[in-house]
């Protein structure tokens, strides 16, 4: 008589690590691009943020207020500074981008009291594009416009 056997047997070990293996290697790329996708909309976020918070902030205090960045950093500057004269910023705040991301172009965009005017010196054209990009090529672009201060995400 054969005794009762309660485990299991090495063939059905084996194929439930492959059947997990392939699940896992099916998840994983999508995983990723959706983690990478998601710091770049946090990214473009929070320099739409900045500008928009500069805008208010104009337009409630008799000072300029700014965003800035330069070209290929992982980081943005929010500021203000006296009107007129904007030669010394007051108390820079320096936010950080998520990791692996970074402006592609430099910028400054400048916002004037009462009203929250873009100056002049902040671009020439209707309209400036401020894209961020990660190393891997994706990329968010935030239009700013000139006259009205509005800030789109394009697609």
């Amino acid at each position: 008589m054969r005794a009762k056997s309660f485990g299991f047997t090495l063939l059905e070990i084996s194929i439930v690590l492959v059947i997990v293996a392939l699940l896992v290697s099916l998840i994983t790329p999508n995983f990723v691009a959706y983690q990478r996708q998601k710091n770049l909309q946090l990214a473009s976020e929070i320099v739409q943020t900045s500008l928009t918070k500069s805008f208010f902030s104009s337009r409630s205090r008799p000072l300029i207020f700014g965003v800035k960045a330069l070209g290929g950093q992982e980081k943005i500057t929010i500021f203000s500074c006296s009107y007129p004269d904007c030669s010394s910023p007051n108390a820079p705040e320096e936010i950080p981008l998520p990791s692996r991301i970074f402006v592609v172009q430099s910028f400054e965009v400048l916002f004037l009291p009462p009203h929250g005017d873009i100056s002049p010196t902040s671009f020439t054209e209707e309209f400036s594009d401020i894209t961020v990009q990660n190393v891997y090529g994706n990329h968010k672009t935030l239009r700013v416009y000139k006259n009205s201060g509005l800030i789109e995400l394009l697609p």
